[in-house]
């Protein structure tokens, strides 16, 4: 799927990868999801979440994922939205160094 294209890319990301998805058991594929559909959607109920949020995404990861990624940098009141230049959706295990960096900044300064 061309969610995974930029971790393929890279021999170490690709391998671990492929660890991740062959040790997948696919339960979500063969069950039921239980879960019920809160109402109104959550999408409509970000502003009430109070608690200090990074929105994080790859330059390259996927138009969907970007989209929702600034929906929720616009809707919840303490979100901090940032990018990592060059990375995919596994943008942590593509830019591990970039993304401990932001991640170590963003709860330094809670």
């Amino acid at each position: 799927h061309p969610l995974f294209d930029p971790a393929r890319e890279n021999p170490k990301c690709a391998e671990l990868l492929r660890t991740m998805v062959t040790q997948y058991s696919g339960w979500h594929w063969h069950n039921s999801d239980t879960a019920r559909v809160p109402s109104p959607p959550l999408a409509q109920r970000l502003g009430e979440i109070q608690a200090p949020t990074l929105v994080l995404t790859g330059s390259r990861d996927l138009a969907d994922f970007q989209s929702i990624a600034n929906i929720l940098a616009k809707g919840l009141p303490n979100a901090q939205r940032e990018t990592i230049p060059g990375a995919g959706h596994m943008v942590n295990i593509e830019k591990p160094e970039a993304f401990n960096e932001l991640v170590l900044a963003f709860w330094s300064a809670r």
